[in-house]
């Protein structure tokens, strides 16, 4: 999967999640002499071991162009070398992750419920309308490039 644009606006906006704190690094960014672009996030949150607060890490959006493939490895090792987290996870248990999981010692938990997905209806006919070209054109859903069901309302909403 390839990273079609980046923005200070878009940097901006994944900064500015106030449970992120600010003085940890939203994740790590390997760029090669043409601009192409790799990712993983990290995501940091305290847990309990009995009465030790201990840190533990999500990684999230690993994006990695077919031409800095490889990449994605060291991004990830980035994140679970670090000497300050306990624990290292991810929520994105997909069939084209997944090898990459396995090659880092990674395995879905609880077994039998990794692959379930959970979703939230943002845009009611967005949704509606996704379903309709899964349906007529199985074809189209499957192909890389940007996310269908974004809407310029998005961000926008009341809170």
């Amino acid at each position: 999967m390839d990273w079609p644009a980046r923005s200070a606006e878009g940097w901006r906006w994944l900064a500015a999640n106030p449970a992120r704190p600010a003085d940890f690094p939203i994740g790590w960014l390997a760029e090669d002499e043409a601009g192409r672009a790799a990712f993983v996030g990290q995501f940091p949150q305290r847990f309990w071991i009995g009465d030790q607060p201990v840190l533990g890490v999500s990684g999230y959006s690993i994006i990695v162009p077919p031409e800095l493939k490889g990449v994605a490895g060291r991004l990830i090792r980035r994140i679970m070398n670090r000497t300050d987290v306990a624990l290292f996870y991810t929520l994105n248990a997909n069939a084209l992750s997944a090898p990459l999981y396995r090659r880092h010692g990674l395995s879905p938990w609880p077994e039998g419920a990794h692959a379930l997905k959970l979703t939230w209806m943002i845009d009611p006919m967005a949704a509606a309308g996704a379903g309709v070209i899964r349906r007529l054109a199985p074809d189209l859903s499957g192909r890389p490039g940007p996310e269908r069901l974004m809407n310029r309302r998005l961000g926008r909403t009341r809170r």
